[in-house]
């Protein structure tokens, strides 16, 4: 009898371990990311993801013109700026013999060009905002503070990003 019993205890505590994770995973499910999560550094950070909401013909009012396309064209510069200016930097810090002005240099080069992007994109941003409606604005501030989610999106027919993309070439 006294062996059936421990069997029985370890029994019920397996089964509340397990009950308690199971919980403990649907509560921090279901209450959401964290909030540090949700907040963005840049909220003109993915603004042409965020602006999904409108339809095509409206995006295309708002980005299409010759201004935004060459502030667009300014920024991908400027993003292939900065990769150039990281590599500088992991080829600055694995330097033998390290050399510290260096790496300040390439970091400054990086901030140089970072500063110049946000610039631009936050006009951009400005720029779009204005020919927002105020509903459309709400809405744009809601997608904004929605945390962004990592990977492919599955599109209706279950689909990724990926696939989808392979399969218009």
């Amino acid at each position: 009898m006294a062996m059936r019993s421990k069997w029985l205890i370890a029994a019920l505590a397996v089964s509340l371990i397990l009950n308690l994770v199971l919980v403990g995973f649907f509560v921090g499910r279901e209450s959401g990311p964290p909030a540090w999560t949700q907040a963005r550094m840049d909220p003109s950070f993915g603004l042409a993801r965020a602006l999904r909401f409108l339809p095509e013909e409206r995006r295309d009012a708002l980005f299409g013109d010759e201004e935004a396309r060459d502030i667009r064209r300014s920024l991908s510069r400027s993003m292939r700026g900065m990769r150039r200016h990281q590599r500088a930097i992991q080829a600055a810090l694995t330097a033998e013999p390290f050399d510290p002005d260096a790496l300040a240099t390439a970091f400054a080069a990086f901030r140089h060009d970072m500063d110049e992007a946000q610039v631009r994109n936050h006009g951009l941003f400005v720029r779009i905002a204005a020919g927002l409606t105020p509903e459309e604005r709400d809405k744009l501030r809601r997608a904004l503070t929605r945390p962004m989610r990592d990977g492919p999106r599955p599109d209706r027919n279950g689909r990724d990003d990926r696939e989808r993309r392979q399969g218009e070439r």
